[in-house]
């Protein structure tokens, strides 16, 4: 289930300049029989692209005696955000 500030207009706006921007990356790791893009290089990747779009995002574990979640904020300079959480 995902929250939102009451407006996401900039937000929205930053995230399809971010994804214009967005090119294939290498996949620099190798398991279970397949290669992928560590989060590593995925975040530093992503980082000054983010930041030239005002945007950045932070997570957090959740959870209680039963069950271990994720939470993620992804955030816009304006204030706006977009919060998502999984279990």
């Amino acid at each position: 289930m995902a929250n939102h500030s009451d407006s996401i207009k900039n937000l929205a706006k930053a995230q399809c300049n971010l994804q214009a921007e967005i090119k294939d990356i290498n996949k620099d790791a190798t398991g279970y029989g397949y290669k992928y893009t560590s989060l590593d290089s995925l975040v530093k990747y992503l980082r000054p692209l983010l930041t030239k779009n005002g945007l950045s995002f932070m997570q957090m574990p959740k959870g209680d005696e039963t069950t271990v979640g994720l939470e993620t904020i992804f955030m816009h300079e304006s204030g706006e955000w977009i919060e998502s959480s999984v279990y």
